[in-house]
C-alpha cells in the first residue's frame, strides 16, 4: 500500500519538495457602484415626457367640496319655460390651499327642470331647477349635483272660504304659482375629485369675470326720455307674481344728448341692456325691436334684473369709431311679495 507522499506526488505530477498543490486562492466578485453621474442621466430619461404635462400649479378640488350660487334674476312659473336656462354666479371663492380653484363672480348656467301652473282647486305649481356643471378657473367644468325646487303657496284655507260663500263655485279658487326671487342663494356639492390647473391666466374682458372689465370715461351722446310698459299705464306697476300676468312688452324712448334731439340710428343698432343696480347681467340684453328713437325689449326680460322699488338701468351703445356710451335710467316696478 502506497504512502501519503505518494500519492500526493502522483496526484500533483511533481515532488511535493518541488511545488505546492494548495489551490490558487480566488479574488471575491467587487460589485461597483455606479456614478452619481449615470443615475442622474437614468433619472432624467425616466422624466423627461412628463415634465410638460404636468401643470405648474395644481389645486386637487374634493369630492362633496361645497359650492355657494346666487341667483342673478328671478325666477317664476309663468314666464321662465321649462328647458330654459337659469343663471347664478359663484359667491365665494373656492380655495385647495393657497390656490383658487374656482372663482367668486364667475358665470354658472343652470336649467329650469320641471314645473308645473297653478290650477282650480286650489291647486299650486311648482318649479324645480338644477345646476350640473360649475367652472374652474382653467375652463374645465366641474360636475356638481345641485337641485333647487318651490312650490306655490297654499290655500287650502282660501278654498275652504270661498267654498262656503260660493258652494260649488268655490271649487273654481286657483292656486299659486312658485317664484324665487334674484339672490336666492343654492349650495352645490363636487360630485368626484378633480385637479385643476391653477396657473395664472389672462384677466377677462367680458362680463364673463364678476364684473366688466374696466372702460374709459363714456361719452353722453345717448339718454333716455321716458319709458311705457305695454300692460299698464302706471308709472309704478305692481306684479303679482303668483298669479304670472301677461305683461308684453316696455318700450324705452331714446334721445341725444341734449333734450329733444334725436339720437344717433349707429348708437341705438348697437344698444344693449348692460347693468342693472349697478350688477352687470351675464348675457348683455338686446332689444326686441329698435323703431326711429324707440327700442323695445320683452317686460320680463326685464323686470327679471330688478329689485321691488326703483333699480337703475344702464343701458351701452358704441359709436362707429368705438366710443362706448352709457345711458342710466331709473325703473319703478313692484313686485307683490306674499311669505
Amino acid at each position: 500500500m502506497s504512502s501519503p507522499v505518494a500519492r500526493e506526488t502522483a496526484r500533483c505530477g511533481v515532488p511535493i519538495a518541488s511545488r505546492s498543490c494548495v489551490p490558487p486562492t480566488r479574488r471575491p466578485l467587487t460589485l461597483r457602484p455606479p456614478s452619481i453621474r449615470a443615475v442622474t442621466f437614468v433619472v432624467a430619461l425616466a422624466f423627461a415626457g412628463t415634465d410638460a404635462s404636468l401643470p405648474a400649479h395644481a389645486a386637487r378640488v374634493a369630492s362633496g367640496t361645497p359650492v355657494e350660487l346666487e341667483l342673478q334674476h328671478h325666477v317664476a312659473v309663468g314666464y321662465t319655460p321649462a328647458g330654459a336656462p337659469v343663471w347664478f354666479r359663484v359667491v365665494d371663492d373656492v380655495r385647495s390651499g393657497d390656490d383658487v380653484a374656482i372663482r367668486a363672480g364667475t358665470p354658472v348656467q343652470g336649467r329650469m327642470l320641471d314645473l308645473a301652473e297653478r290650477g282650480r282647486v286650489a291647486t299650486s305649481g311648482s318649479i324645480s331647477l338644477g345646476v350640473h356643471f360649475v367652472p374652474a378657473v382653467d375652463g374645465q367644468k366641474l360636475r356638481v349635483i345641485a337641485q333647487l325646487s318651490r312650490h306655490g303657496r297654499d290655500r287650502s284655507n282660501a278654498l275652504a272660504g270661498w267654498t262656503l260663500f260660493w258652494g260649488l263655485g268655490g271649487l273654481l279658487t286657483q292656486g299659486a304659482n312658485p317664484y324665487l326671487l334674484r339672490g336666492t342663494r343654492l349650495e352645490a356639492q363636487v360630485l368626484t375629485e378633480t385637479e385643476v390647473d391653477t396657473r395664472p391666466r389672462a384677466a377677462a374682458t367680458t362680463t364673463d369675470a364678476a364684473g366688466p372689465a374696466p372702460q374709459a370715461a363714456a361719452a353722453t351722446a345717448l339718454t333716455v326720455a321716458a319709458h311705457q310698459f305695454g300692460f299698464t299705464r302706471s308709472r309704478e306697476p305692481k306684479i303679482d307674481l303668483e298669479r304670472s300676468p301677461k305683461l308684453k312688452q316696455v318700450e324705452f324712448r331714446m334721445q341725444g344728448a341734449a333734450p329733444g334731439a334725436a339720437p344717433d340710428a349707429t348708437l341705438l343698432r348697437t344698444l344693449v341692456l348692460e347693468q342693472v343696480d349697478g350688477k352687470p347681467l351675464v348675457e348683455p340684453l338686446r332689444p326686441r325691436l329698435v323703431t326711429g328713437d324707440r327700442v323695445t325689449f320683452d317686460t320680463w326680460d326685464v323686470l327679471q334684473h330688478c329689485r321691488d322699488g326703483t333699480s337703475t338701468l344702464l343701458f351701452v351703445a358704441h359709436g362707429a369709431d368705438g366710443s362706448r356710451h352709457e345711458a342710466r335710467y331709473p325703473l319703478v316696478a313692484r313686485f307683490l311679495i306674499r311669505s
